[in-house]
């Protein structure tokens, strides 16, 4: 761990006892809930600590706020006792020291070092409710976050500009006091009983989470102490992160915050009271509402303009579409070029997994039959995640395809097999394969031969000779086809060890850990080696 990762350790050290004491239950989320299962900890490049807690635990948070700062020195930061705090997360902060946000200077909240809950809150039922809910759930996002937007692509299905300058308008008039209490009581009182999902009170995420994935936290390893997370965290993992959430992502990709001030050794205060003083606070909030209208209409352009862009780009591949014939296509099949077949909708997979669709779920219309074919080669050599994408996008822009449907079917049952291995429960994975068997290719498939032999070996204590060696011929061709799948050494190893060939196991275990990315593959070697 590094400094910041330490400080933070010591205040979720002290906030998890407080809740322990008084009853409170919360959950590892997001990046924390990641490091936690597949770091035993901290990301490495981690310096932000994420929780989720439900809203009935969280009115328990607040009733016992005062407790919380004078047995542990740790203040809740929300809107109800700082009116100018515009963020919907809620957090929990340290007195003692500093940590500055660019966008955070001006509001007179503490800022120290802070973990952060995000309020988990029941949704209607009813599919038309359900949206309106959404909608409005949004718009107070907005109005509470007023000096910026959260307004992104990812969920556009249930943005409305209207009700959003509606609301904006309103909040001018009558004050964002009244606006924002009358929403809470639409929004917030939703009982648990009559719902089967949770939405996080935060308007940039997408994700609608089932209930039934948090029951009771069980604690994990987290660092040299144990934390909380959901009863069905790989699942909840799975739906931030998609399907490979076990990759340990390249530099580029690992998110940190740079636009801050922090220092352990010197409180906040001594930092703010030397600006803060030349700050009119409810002027400078009162301001941010013109910019916050300005850019909620340039946002709403620039979606405007993305449909025209999209539309430009389905006629220019539509055109090129037109002369692909399905009779070769068939006969590609048959013959098993997948190549051949990917080569020819190469156009299209260049446009369709760019940002420009990519972005907003927009699918590049290419007609049922076709896109028939151009998913194949994806599913054949293990890109099933890729394809099911496109298949999700296509289903919400016009439902249902029978053509389409054995497809579905196949990648939704590899989701469900993976699923069932991130738990370790390798019983159930043959009732996925047999679904998975419903798709005319499937056996051909990588991920098939994968989990097939994964499931031979994990059902088995000890291997004999024969079956070892037949289990490694099978992996070793395997490995041949598709050398960028470094899992396949993870099951060799195994084959080896169940085996009795200890020494072939050690090798092919530190060759898997060379090459892969996959964090849990890794920590799994660690445990065995």
């Amino acid at each position: 761990m590094n400094r910041q990762q330490q400080e933070l350790t010591k205040i979720l050290k002290k906030f998890d006892h407080f809740c322990l004491k008084y009853g409170i239950d919360y959950y590892l989320c997001g990046g924390s809930a990641l490091g936690a299962i597949r770091h035993n900890g901290f990301l490495p490049w981690d310096d932000d600590v994420d929780l989720d807690i439900t809203r009935a635990n969280y009115q328990k948070l607040q009733e016992c706020s005062d407790k919380l700062e004078q047995e542990t020195d740790l203040v809740v930061v929300d809107s109800s006792r700082y009116p100018h705090y515009s963020n919907t997360l809620v957090r929990i902060v340290e007195k003692k020291n500093t940590m500055i946000f660019q966008h955070r200077m001006v509001d007179k909240t503490p800022k120290g070092y802070f973990i952060e809950l995000f309020i988990m809150d029941p949704i209607p039922r009813d599919l038309d409710k359900k949206k309106a809910w959404l909608t409005k759930h949004w718009v107070y996002t907005e109005l509470h976050s007023i000096s910026f937007l959260s307004a992104n692509t990812k969920i556009m299905d249930f943005l409305d500009e209207k009700m959003l300058m509606k609301y904006i308008q309103r909040y001018q008039r009558e004050g964002k006091n009244k606006v924002l209490t009358e929403l809470s009581e639409e929004l917030f009182t939703v009982p648990e009983s009559e719902s089967d999902e949770y939405r996080f009170r935060w308007g940039i995420n997408k994700n609608i989470y089932p209930i039934s994935w948090f029951g009771k936290p069980q604690y994990v390893p987290f660092e040299d102490f144990k934390l909380p997370v959901p009863q069905q965290v790989m699942k909840c993992l799975r739906a931030d992160y998609g399907d490979s959430w076990m990759m340990i992502p390249d530099e580029e990709g690992r998110i940190t915050h740079e636009d801050m001030v922090d220092n352990l050794d010197i409180p906040y205060d001594k930092y703010v009271k030397d600006y803060q003083q030349f700050i009119d606070e409810d002027a400078v909030f009162q301001a941010y509402l013109p910019r916050k209208i300005g850019r909620a209409k340039k946002f709403f352009n620039r979606m405007r303009s993305l449909e025209k862009s999209q539309e430009l780009q389905r006629m220019l591949v539509l055109k090129q579409m037109e002369n692909v014939s399905l009779p070769l296509l068939e006969v590609y099949q048959k013959d098993r070029k997948y190549d051949a077949i990917e080569n020819i909708f190469r156009i299209w997979y260049k446009y369709q997994f760019d940002l420009l669709f990519v972005q907003n779920s927009a699918y590049l219309d290419i007609g049922d039959n076709r896109l028939w074919y151009a998913l194949l080669p994806l599913l054949i050599r293990g890109e099933w995640s890729k394809a099911r994408k496109v298949l999700r996008w296509r289903y919400k822009m016009y439902g249902k395809s029978e053509i389409l449907e054995p497809m579905e079917e196949y990648v939704d049952g590899i989701q469900g097999a993976y699923v069932q291995c991130d738990c370790g429960e390798y019983d159930d994975i043959s009732k996925y394969l047999e679904k998975i068997k419903m798709f005319s290719l499937a056996t051909e498939t990588f991920d098939y031969q994968y989990l097939s032999l994964r499931m031979r070996i994990e059902q088995s204590t000890v291997l004999c000779e024969a079956e070892c060696m037949n289990i490694l011929q099978q992996g070793e061709t395997l490995y041949e086809k598709y050398p960028d799948k470094e899992e396949i050494l993870c099951i060799m190893g195994d084959t080896c060890r169940k085996g009795g060939k200890k020494e072939k196991a050690h090798q092919y275990y530190q060759e898997c850990k060379k090459k892969t990315r996959n964090g849990m593959i890794i920590q799994y070697i660690n445990s065995i080696c």
